[in-house]
C-alpha cells in the first residue's frame, strides 16, 4: 500500500470515528451521513489498491 492510499485510509478510519461519536451523543442522523461518506470513500480506495494490484 502507497503512502497515499495509507493517508486516505487513515482518513476514513477519522471519519468512521467521527460518525461514532456523533451517533454516541445523540445525533444519529448526521452520524449515519459520516459513516455512509466513509464506507463510499473505503469502496473507492480498496477499488484503487485492487486495480494496482491486478497489475502487479
Amino acid at each position: 500500500m502507497k503512502g497515499e492510499e495509507l493517508e486516505r485510509l487513515y482518513s476514513v478510519s477519522a471519519q468512521l470515528k467521527k460518525g461514532l461519536e456523533h451517533i454516541s451523543t445523540g445525533r444519529v442522523e448526521i452520524g449515519r451521513v459520516w459513516i455512509q461518506e466513509a464506507a463510499r470513500a473505503l469502496s473507492i480506495l480498496l477499488a484503487i489498491v485492487e486495480s494496482e494490484n491486478g497489475k502487479e
